[in-house]
Parts: C-alpha cells; structure tokens; sequence
C-alpha cells in the first residue's frame, strides 16, 4: 500500500510542494525555452515526476513504474486513439477531393470581407476544431483567410483568436475527456459545466473578429450577423453539451452557427458579392459535408438507451495488478482501468470514418493507405499523450498533486475560484494543448477546491475553460499561424497582436469563475450541487 504525504520535504508544504512542481517545470522549460520536441520535453518530465515519486514520497520504484503504465494506457485509449480516427476521417476527404469543395463552399458563401472572416474562422473554423484540431484549423482558415484577401498578418491573428471558442470541446469533447479521465469526474456533468462557460467566449469572439479586419466600421456595418452568430454558437454549444452529447457540442454548434452566418449573408442586405453556385457544386457540397453528418449520426445513435446499453457490454474493468494508493486517514485512491471497447470515441469515429469511405466511395485500398499514413504520422503525438498522461497519473497517485493542491488553499475561496482559470491558462500556453493542462492540472484544481470549499466540478471546468484562450498564444500554435501565412519568423509580431485579447478573455473566465463559485449561483449553475 502505498500511503500518499502531504508534506514529505522537511515537513514543509512550501518546499514539498516546490519539489512536486519540478517535472512541470522541467516540461515547461525543456518545450518553452530549449525549444525540444513535445515527446523527449514529456519523457524527460515523466522522469522527474518519479525521481521525485520514489526519492521525495517514498514510492517504491515498482508501484511508480505502475502508475506510469496506468497512466500511459488510459492516454493511449481515451486521446491517442480519437486522434488517430479524427484525423483519419479528415485524410479521407481530402484524399477523396471532397475537401477542396468543402473550402470552395465556404470561400464563396461569405459576402463581403468581414463576414467571409466570421464563416471561415468562426464557423468553418469551428467545425475542423469539432473533429480534428491539432493545429488543423489554425493552419486550413489562415491559409483561406489570405486567399480571401485579407492581409497576413490579420489572416494569423484571426485564425487564432477564433479558435479560442471551440478547443475544450475540441476533437469531440477530447480536452474534457482527458480531464475525466485525470480527475475522475464523471464526463456528462463535466462537459455541462464546460458548456455553462464558454458559451460567453462564443459570444464575444465574433464581434473581435470584425474589429480586427475591419474597426468599428465593420462593428457597425455588420453587428447583426456577429450577433447571431455568437448566439448560435454559443447557444449550441451550451445545449447540446448540456441536453444531448458533449462529444457533438462544437461540431453541431459550428453547423449551425455557419448555416446562420450563411443565411444572414444570402439576405438581400447582404448578397452582394455572394456567387451562385454551379451546377453540380451543391452535390459536391453535400458530398463534403456528409462524414460530418455520419459522425452526429453515429454519435447522437451511441446515445440512444438500446445502444448505450449494448454498447455498455463491451466494458473492459479491472484494478490495476499490485497497485494499491490510500490516502493518510486510510481512504483509498481508485486505480482501476475501465473502458468501453465498442463505446469508447475513438471507436465510434471509426465507425463513422468508415462509413464515409462507402458514402463519398473511397476505394479501400485508399482508405487503408490513407489510414496507415495516418497512423505513422502520428506516433510523435502519441507518445508525448502517453507521457503526459503517465506523468500526470505518477504526480496524482504519489501525492505530488495533493501537495501542490493543499498549497493553494491559502489564496481562500475567493482567491482559488479566481486563479482557478489562470492556472488552466498557463499550463495551455505552456504546452499549446488544453487536453494536456487539464491532465496536469485537473488533479490540482480537485484537491484546492475541496479544501478551499467550492465545487470541484467548477474548479476542474475552469482549468479547461482558461485554457482554451491561452492556445491563440502557445508557441505551436503561434508557429502554425505563421507558416500558414508566409511569416514565418514573425511570431513576436502575431503574439503581440493575440496577446491582449487573450487575456481580456481570460479575466473573463476569472471573473465568471468567482461568480459561479458564489453558493447561491453555484447552486443555481454547478451541476449537482444543492
């Protein structure tokens, strides 16, 4: 049994907690500052996390290695395999061709300038976060931002900015599912309270949009359309994270935030500049937007109480062997590894890849090709989600976490419900994945709230939430941003632009968070607490 220390350093929860917070640091600097590779910076942080494990908390090197291979093995079945999937169904359209008519679609729907910036960043933007992130959304609307016209340097920044609205549902919902896996929240109730945050960025990200490309004047000119746009998003995203699934929270939201933008552009007021489309180019439209729609389908069926339940036998659960953690007053720490084989997202997107492939007809032998170039592309990634999640279950289990946890109970209720987002923001600006912030810090932001008395579902929403507008200012992503653009050496000059956005966003997630912590709204607003 391994008995997890508050303070094992002395007796001092000032030191014990700085010696915890090394692996983060070595993560941080190694990816930050000496520029390494994301899989040798989270290896060498997953290092640190044991040497302090087994030399600091007095965990035996057998348990450690096991909380590592826990870790590692929840990485690679709840994240790693959903992005293999998600950006296997984004190869086959763009293999199949389909894609260019998807881009051609958009490019020519927009109307004038400013609201082609909102369909493409906002919406369409919005949809490639929904299924595949990665930086993919940064990268496909920048370079059709420029192609539309709009300078570089803007073209980069809003491309950035945009992408703060959907990335904690990103990839369908995998940022919160990495946090429930980290936490062990349940994910329902998780992404609802996600879904009760956000929604204010989706309101507010249009209208910075158009000030961007356009001033006050495209404020004036064209506040209706960012009007409804922000409440179509934002108001999707909040229902169906909150009443149907959370996985479909961004795609839907985008869907409709687009068909929105679509229809306000195509009125009367609006249609100059809007080219009709030929014959034949609806098809190819519909043909494009179809494994979108396979994957609401497939998902929305997976909810359906006969298939859930079916579904539900395909559950996998067992302790893990020779792994025991207990807490000083002798609770235990759950290790246990549960997964739904036929349930789980990576497997329904497969699903719905694979019914993609029979209905834009892709030959198989080039949906296999398409698959297996996906898979060797992204061995990097998996193995720095593997060590992310290895490090984070290590620092969990061997109570590094509780340490760094019990620390920021001083800051108070008042003071953790504000830092609360900021924590989650600088862990995404550090790493440029919110699902890898919420994998650090998920645990921490658990153990702060119970000690400073606010909900920890708040608390773990609020990591995420604050995460999601500090990736317009990660390095990756500030790297992305300007290889798409041709300005490639201008980061400073991006960043000094995003920067100030990000965190005016931010101290509005700050300030959402105390209210919601209040207990009269957190009874109201948090779900489950009474």
């Amino acid at each position: 049994m391994v008995r997890q220390v508050a303070a094992p350093v002395l007796g001092s929860l000032g030191w014990s907690s700085m010696v915890a917070l090394a692996p983060i640091v070595v993560l941080f600097l190694l990816l930050g500052v000496f520029g390494w590779r994301a899989e040798r910076a989270a290896g060498a942080a997953l290092a640190a996390a044991l040497l302090v494990a087994v030399g600091a908390y007095g965990v035996g090197v057998g348990p450690a290695l096991d909380m590592a291979a826990l870790g590692a093995l929840f990485g690679l079945v709840s994240v790693a395999w959903v992005i293999l999937n998600a950006l296997w169904i984004y190869d086959v359209t763009l293999r199949s061709g389909h894609f260019e008519a998807l881009r051609h679609a958009f490019a020519r729907a927009g109307g004038p300038k400013p609201v082609q910036v909102l369909l493409i960043a906002y919406g369409f933007g919005g949809l490639l976060e929904g299924l595949i992130g990665a930086g993919a959304p940064v990268a496909i609307c920048g370079a059709m931002l420029v192609a539309a016209g709009i300078a570089p340097l803007e073209a980069a920044v809003c491309a950035l900015i945009a992408d703060s609205v959907p990335v904690a549902f990103g990839t369908l919902a995998l940022p919160i599912v990495a946090l429930a896996s980290a936490t062990g929240l349940p994910l329902d109730p998780l992404g609802a309270m996600v879904g009760r945050q956000t929604p204010l960025l989706a309101a507010l990200v249009p209208f910075i949009l158009l000030f961007l490309v356009g001033g006050r004047r495209a404020l004036g000119e064209h506040f209706g359309v960012a009007l409804l746009a922000g409440i179509a998003f934002g108001g999707t995203q909040f229902a169906v994270s909150n009443y149907v699934s959370v996985r479909l929270a961004d795609v839907v939201a985008a869907l409709v935030a687009s068909a929105a933008i679509v229809g306000v552009a195509r009125a009367p007021r609006g249609a100059a500049g809007i080219r009709t489309p030929e014959s034949g180019e609806g098809r190819q439209t519909a043909l494009a937007l179809a494994p979108y729609g396979l994957i609401i389908v497939v998902f929305a069926a997976a909810q359906w109480t006969p298939v859930a339940r079916l579904l539900r036998r395909s559950r996998v659960a067992f302790d893990w062997p020779g792994l025991h953690v207990g807490l000083p007053d002798g609770t235990r720490v759950p290790t246990s590894f549960r997964v739904d084989l036929l349930g789980t997202t990576g497997t329904l997107l497969l699903l719905a890849g694979l019914l993609a492939v029979a209905t834009l007809r892709v030959p198989l032998r080039v949906a296999w090709r398409s698959y297996c170039d996906t898979a060797l592309g992204i061995g990097g990634a998996v193995l720095t989600v593997m060590a992310i999640f290895a490090l984070a279950f290590v620092a969990n289990l061997s109570g590094q976490t509780r340490t760094m946890g019990l620390l920021l109970t001083g800051l108070g209720p008042v003071g953790f419900a504000l830092a609360s987002p900021l924590i989650g923001w600088i862990g995404s600006a550090l790493t440029g994945s919110d699902s890898s912030s919420n994998v650090l810090f998920g645990g921490l932001q658990i153990v702060a709230a119970k000690g400073v008395g606010i909900p920890p579902l708040l608390a773990a929403a609020s990591n995420s939430s604050g995460g999601v507008v500090a990736k317009a200012i990660s390095v990756q992503s500030l790297a992305v941003a300007s290889a798409t653009v041709s300005l490639v050496g201008q980061e400073a000059a991006i960043l000094r632009r995003v920067i100030g956005w990000s965190m005016l966003l931010l101290a509005l997630m700050c300030g959402l968070s105390l209210v919601q912590s209040l207990p009269p709204v957190a009874r109201f607003i948090v779900p489950g607490v009474r």
